[in-house]
């Protein structure tokens, strides 16, 4: 547990969902288990990671809660998709028609792969469809962890641009 932080110039870095690396995380200011912890940065403090309030705290935002929220709406979401009937299941490959994408995941040895596949709408003298897909080359431990993946991928800005045609 630190003391004696400045209580100004902090600087918002990054959230970590700390089920993903299997360790139980406390606020480096309050020493609160937390789920999900925030980086913040000072010039000179250094770096400490935080939970939600205490991150809101230092740096008068509410940055930490509303990734804390947008967080825990993608992991109930991609819980109710991963429960969805329409999982079409062959071997070891799933594949689900969801919001123009089609989500392909492979099991390997316990390990999973992620390819999304869409099609977009190619400008030019005469309209043609191509289909576009991304290979991630991670590997995820879960089928839980790979799907909200899937949505983070999904709904991106950048990917985003691309759906607006179809």
């Amino acid at each position: 547990m630190r003391k004696n932080l400045p209580r100004e110039g902090w600087t918002y870095l990054q959230q970590i969902d700390t089920t993903e690396t299997g360790k139980t995380a406390r606020c480096d200011i309050c020493n609160k288990v937390t789920r999900y912890k925030h980086l913040l940065s000072h010039p000179k403090a250094g770096i400490i990671g935080v939970g939600c309030k205490c991150a809101d705290n230092l740096t008068g935002t509410d940055i930490a809660s509303k990734k804390d929220k947008l967080a825990q709406s993608l992991e109930s979401r991609s819980t109710t998709l991963l429960q969805s009937p329409k999982w079409k299941h062959r071997g070891n490959v799933y594949e689900l028609s969801h919001k123009g994408f089609v989500i392909n995941i492979t099991e390997t040895d316990g390990w999973y792969s992620l390819k999304l596949t869409f099609e977009v709408l190619k400008d030019g003298d005469f309209p043609i469809w191509e289909t576009q897909s991304i290979s991630p080359k991670y590997r995820f431990s879960s089928m839980q962890t790979v799907v909200q993946y899937a949505m983070n991928c999904m709904e991106s800005d950048y990917y985003a641009k691309y759906l607006r045609n179809i």
